[in-house]
């Protein structure tokens, strides 16, 4: 009886200690911040919007530049419209930029997806979101340069923001993201 009580105390034990050690590394794992930089490779996408607006986006050594934009913060959002995570970031991401419009330019990159611009347009109004959405041919190239710059496999999760400052990588999320989560990613950047 001795013995069991030993053996079950010992196993209780491994078991939380083991657990909580492996608990701690995925942790890190999950807020460490890291983009691969590929030196000297630059990609270039112009991408438009469904009133056929454009914009370039310039990937070059792990850095982001997008022509016309002013505001200091750069969020790009992968989405796709049939995903409902991705249709609540939708507002979610339409709040943050009217708050933040002064430093802040949202862009969201439809991937995935065959809904025509008529019907990304029908969305776009009955959620009410003013932000730009790239429907172009290259969002798909986009996505994939982007996801290979973090690191992430190729099956990635949906929604996928990424948020730059100056130009410079800073952070991203995976997944429907709580609003309050990525405001203080913002207030953070606007203090530096």
């Amino acid at each position: 009886m001795r013995y069991i009580l030993h053996v079950l105390i010992i196993s209780s034990l491994i078991l939380i200690f083991g657990c909580n050690k492996n608990d701690e590394k995925s942790n890190d794992e999950k807020s460490s911040k890291k983009i691969i930089k590929v030196k000297h490779q630059i990609y270039k996408y112009e991408i438009s919007d469904i009133d056929n607006g454009t914009t370039d986006i310039t990937l070059t050594d792990g850095k982001i530049k997008v022509s016309k934009v002013t505001q200091g913060i750069i969020i790009l959002n992968i989405f796709s419209s049939w995903s409902p995570a991705s249709r609540g970031m939708m507002t979610c991401l339409n709040d943050i930029q009217q708050e933040y419009k002064k430093d802040l330019f949202v862009i969201g990159i439809m991937s995935n997806s065959d809904m025509s611009s008529q019907e990304l347009r029908g969305l776009m109004k009955k959620k009410k979101i003013n932000y730009f959405i790239s429907n172009s041919h290259e969002n798909d190239k986009l996505s994939t340069q982007i996801v290979k710059l973090l690191g992430l496999d190729t099956n990635y999760p949906i929604p996928l923001t990424v948020m730059f400052k100056d130009g410079d990588y800073n952070n991203h999320y995976i997944g429907a993201t709580p609003i309050e989560m990525i405001k203080s990613d913002i207030e953070q950047l606007r203090r530096k």
